[in-house]
């Protein structure tokens, strides 16, 4: 979208005001339309996921150095060309920190999703300890599910150091 400048100007009010939509608060109708199940959870799931993707890829391309694009259309490179060798590798560290976020983000919505609707998982595990006071099980599923967000977010941040590796000795 940040490569068609008109489609993004028209298009960035409505994508705005869907990241701002409370998953939470949607999660009810997600249920009412799919259903108590895998199917609702995934959905949620994917909504929360796509935003922080979807806009900072749209960052990421939009920000990239005027100058390298100039530089590149003086080299005679088409336009698949300066999207494939010029902006996806320099919106690259921006996009990868939206998939952080959505990683992030999917993995919290997933246990509140199980806290929610769901009859098994870590979420449902700690709600049901809660609500009959075996506070150690409890805080036993708080600390597995912020070790496992750790998890996901630092294995992400190898991925991307990985990935930038390979890149520079290319």
């Amino acid at each position: 979208m940040a490569f068609f400048k008109n489609f993004e100007k028209a298009v960035n009010p409505l994508l705005q005001l869907l990241s701002q939509a409370n998953p939470f608060t949607l999660f009810p109708i997600f249920i009412v339309f799919l259903g108590i199940g895998e199917l609702s959870k995934i959905t949620i799931i994917y909504w929360v996921t796509q935003w922080p993707i979807l806009l900072n890829t749209i960052t990421g391309i939009s920000n990239v150095d005027p100058v390298l694009v100039k530089m590149a259309k003086s080299a005679g490179l088409g336009k698949v060309e300066i999207f494939t060798k010029v902006l996806i590798p320099a919106s690259l560290p921006t996009v990868f920190t939206g998939i952080r976020m959505g990683a992030v983000f999917a993995f919290f919505m997933l246990i509140g999703a199980e806290m929610l609707g769901s009859t098994a998982g870590l979420g449902h595990m700690i709600m049901q300890a809660q609500m009959v006071m075996q506070i150690p099980k409890m805080w036993a599923g708080i600390v597995t599910v912020a070790l496992l967000g750790y998890i996901v977010n630092y294995g992400l941040l190898y991925l991307e150091k990985k990935s930038f590796n390979m890149e520079t000795r290319c």
